[in-house]
């Protein structure tokens, strides 16, 4: 929905008047990175410019221009596509260009970028997509090529509506119908969940986005993104939305980290959403503090299960990321702007989330019950492209620590994933294979006195 996202970005600029003679701003590039697109149809692609005084007129900016490039992965040479000016969109020119449909294979990614000229000083512009991926030649985004549909889907939509409340008519659009807010209008089931259903015919483009509508108003969000479904039956149920994915409920959220290894001080959890905050910022609260002495929803005082108690109110983006600190500073080793994250569920007014890996992404321990036995499970999905589940259970009393590792057909250590591994629990670990070619793996458990094995099979 590229018409909806774009003014905010104009106003950012309006206080720059004229200081410069050059392009003041440019992006909004639209598909965004990683958007599956349809092989069999030309792919248009949109870029936005500002300039103070001179796109805020009606119509094309005098002396601005833009030009489309791309490639397949892979390739070293550009392509070259003449932009022509679309529309205004706010302050912004809008400009459009066409990377043709013979170009584009199923299975072989594409990849583009944008770029402004001012013709008055030859001064040039890339920028992002609308969620703010890098668009240039250095990090150019990157599309999916696929087939079209081939069969009619029926694709069923519901959204909760209890905490904006509804002003009826609620609708949905998307990609699908053109995005017009009036075309499908859905229906209160009773609950303030509203429901409808969209025919996307056979040879459409199996990525999607769309958002609700509100009496005429849009949710103030991103795009909501699917995948058209065709492999099997003719309907595809998607799951439930939220109104601007707000929660409709209070819930208290138990969150639990294993510091073992760490000296701690002054542990504390920061996170996104209130009453959560980023206390190495702002200061920290006593609320903020997460504790390992049998109270405040801890287990057992001192095993270096950290724990505390958050209540989020009705209201609360669904979406909450967060981090720990063993000492009040941002220590937590994760990759820089990447934090633990999880999404709200109101289905209970306690929701006890697995216990994290202090400076781990993708390892959770859930503790609701205690293993009788050391188990490995089969990974899922299995064959797998990139990224698989890998599932094992600890029991109480283990000989010595565990250590999670994968090989290949001839022995050789591919990955050691976790070691140390002594906190009773069922482990749930993502692990990401994208540095690694086909073929099939053996991922071990393995102890002093135990070992188990298990194969897979990676499929790029």
């Amino acid at each position: 929905m590229r018409n909806i996202l774009i003014v905010a970005f104009a106003v950012l600029f309006l206080g720059v008047v004229a200081l410069s003679a050059s392009i003041d701003w440019c992006g909004n590039v639209y598909p965004n990175y990683g958007a599956e697109i349809n092989a069999e149809v030309d792919l248009n692609v949109y870029f936005q410019l500002y300039k103070a005084g001179v796109t805020d007129a009606e119509g094309r900016g005098e002396g601005l221009s833009a030009t489309l490039f791309y490639r397949n992965a892979g390739e070293v040479e550009w392509n070259s596509v003449e932009m022509v000016y679309n529309v205004d969109i706010g302050n912004n020119d809008e400009y459009a260009g066409t990377v043709p449909s013979d170009v584009l294979t199923p299975g072989v990614d594409i990849e583009i970028y944008c770029e402004g000229l001012d013709s008055t000083d030859m001064t040039t512009c890339q920028g992002n997509d609308q969620v703010g991926n890098p668009a240039t030649m250095e990090e150019p985004l990157v599309y999916h090529p696929v087939s079209p549909t081939a069969i009619d889907v029926v694709v069923h939509f519901s959204v909760n509506m209890n905490w904006v409340g509804a002003i009826e008519p609620v609708t949905v659009a998307g990609s699908f119908n053109g995005w017009d807010m009036s075309a499908t209008v859905l229906s209160d089931r009773g609950d303030g969940i509203y429901t409808g259903s969209v025919t996307i015919p056979a040879g459409s483009n199996r990525h999607q986005e769309y958002k609700y509508i509100n009496g005429g108003t849009w949710e103030a969000t991103g795009n909501r993104v699917f995948e058209v479904d065709d492999s099997g039956p003719s309907d595809q149920y998607l799951p439930l939305d939220y109104w601007e994915n707000r929660s409709t409920l209070p819930v208290s959220v138990v969150f639990q980290v294993n510091m073992t290894g760490y000296t701690v001080s002054d542990p504390y959890i920061a996170g996104s959403q209130p009453p959560l905050h980023w206390g190495w910022d702002d200061g920290w609260t006593e609320d903020d503090r997460i504790y390992d002495d049998g109270t405040h929803g801890d287990i057992t005082a001192g095993d270096y299960i950290y724990t505390t108690v958050i209540d989020f109110p009705a209201g609360t983006y669904r979406d909450i990321e967060y981090r720990y600190t063993t000492d009040g500073t941002d220590n937590e080793p994760l990759p820089p702007y990447v934090n633990h994250a999880f999404t709200l569920d109101e289905s209970s007014d306690t929701l006890r989330l697995p216990v994290d890996t202090f400076g781990s992404l993708g390892i959770t321990v859930d503790r609701t019950e205690i293993p009788e036995s050391i188990e490995l499970f089969q990974n899922s999905p299995n064959p797998f492209n990139e990224r698989t589940e890998i599932q094992f259970a600890i029991s109480r009393g283990i000989s010595s620590p565990a250590t999670l590792s994968v090989y290949n057909l001839k022995g050789e250590l591919v990955s050691e994933i976790i070691t140390g591994i002594s906190l009773p629990g069922i482990y749930h670990i993502i692990w990401d294979a994208s540095d690694l070619p086909s073929g099939t793996y053996i991922y071990k458990l393995e102890g002093r006195d135990f070992s188990y094995s298990r194969k897979m099979t990676l499929l790029k």
